[in-house]
């Protein structure tokens, strides 16, 4: 579903709350983490069509959960991911997956031979054939890029290992594909290429997903300005003042883009079936309140100290 433009408030009254409520799931913020990461992953793209490097230029982003990793993944396939056919062959740009826990090439290299048409997809125990099939299909198929989420599987959960034997089959799928790899993980994902340096030097750009900052001017304004974001796209009449509240809701989200969506989507659907025109403090304390991840089972909802300062409406 398309979002509605900004001028078209004003029709959200004549809405049913079914359709509201979808409006809020095509929210959609570019924070300044979100748009430098979409231009690195850009920037490899471009630099393997123009033939820039002898190598082609990889990187991996990663960050704790819930800072928008996924978003920006499946975004950039979205934007960017094109297939086209004819009699002879089919060409497409990207090529993606999930990383499976536990992680096993073979099963992860079925993933992607499905996905590039290969009947055969889950034929055969030989690895190396089967990568050598993958390969053929990645050449043959034209992809420019290959996007990887969930990286940090290639790491023993148990010991906190990598796991080089797997390692060593990616390193080999660098080699032979010739074509830039973006990793996404959490933080430990890095420990793969830490011990392995053949990895290591080809990952030379990276990029950390950080929770908002809120110590200085500059930080203040950055999140006042990912609110208005999200203020401008609420299915409502009215504005709900949301950047007015930053303070309590960066300390109620802990800057974490996640929480943030969340908190402000919960409260909205609240108003919504409140028949209000906009988010208000009761709703944003409800949401809070409802939210076991976000509030961690505390005693205290930060909303409580300002919520009765709030105007009350009919």
């Amino acid at each position: 579903m398309e979002h509605l433009l900004e001028d078209e408030k004003g029709f959200f009254s004549d809405m049913d709350n079914s359709r509201r409520i979808k409006v809020l799931k095509t929210i959609k913020v570019k924070h300044p983490d979100y748009l430098n990461t979409m231009k690195l992953i850009q920037m490899c793209h471009k630099d393997y069509l123009n033939e820039v490097r002898v190598e082609p230029l990889s990187c991996i982003i990663t960050g704790d959960p819930g800072l928008g990793k996924t978003t920006i993944f499946k975004d950039y396939i979205a934007q960017f991911d094109e297939t086209s056919y004819s009699d002879v062959d089919t060409k497409r740009k990207i090529l993606w997956a999930n990383v499976p826990t536990p992680v096993r090439p073979n099963f992860l290299m079925s993933k992607l031979l499905q996905q590039l048409g290969d009947n055969r997809f889950n034929k055969g125990t030989d690895q190396e054939g089967r990568r050598a099939r993958l390969v053929g299909y990645i050449k043959d198929c034209g992809i420019e890029l290959i996007m990887l989420d969930e990286f940090q599987h290639f790491v023993n959960l148990k010991n906190k290992k990598p796991l080089f034997h797997y390692a060593d089959w990616f390193k080999l799928l660098i080699n032979e594909t010739k074509v830039p790899i973006i990793l996404f993980g959490l933080d430990y994902a890095h420990d793969v290429l830490n011990e392995n340096e053949q990895l290591k030097r080809r990952y030379k750009r990276e990029y950390r997903l950080k929770p908002f900052a809120y110590k200085t001017k500059e930080n203040v304004l950055v999140f006042k300005k990912v609110l208005s974001q999200i203020e401008k796209q609420l299915p409502f009449d009215e504005e709900s003042q949301i950047k007015d509240h930053s303070d309590i809701i960066h300390f109620a989200t802990k800057g974490i883009m996640d929480n943030v969506m969340s908190l402000i989507r919960e409260a909205s659907i609240l108003s919504i079936y409140d028949g209000d025109v906009a988010v208000r403090l009761k709703h944003l304390y409800s949401a809070f309140d409802m939210d076991y991840h976000m509030n961690d089972g505390a005693n205290e909802n930060p909303f409580d100290s300002i919520i009765s300062e709030e105007p009350q409406y009919e």
